[in-house]
């Protein structure tokens, strides 16, 4: 929750050609691997193993989709 809102507030501060930069596809593509990676190497290096399911959810999850529109853009493009 503590970053849905985060991202709500930094909607409304940051100037609007940075937002424009910030969320294109490869904007999107940086702060949606960069930081989860980040992440989940804090959360291997601790002992707990609640961290460590949570950033594994996450990483199927966004293998599955990525696959899953990657499939998608194939199809589309052999059957137009």
């Amino acid at each position: 929750m503590g970053y849905v809102l985060l991202a709500l507030v930094l909607l409304n501060v940051i100037p609007e050609d940075l937002q424009n930069y910030l969320f294109t596809p490869a904007g999107v593509v940086v702060v949606g691997t960069i930081f989860p990676i980040i992440e989940s190497i804090r959360a291997v290096c601790t002992f707990g193993t609640d961290d460590d399911t949570i950033w594994l959810t996450y990483w199927l999850a966004h293998v599955t989709l990525t696959l899953t529109q990657r499939i998608r853009t194939l199809t589309v493009t052999l059957n137009p």
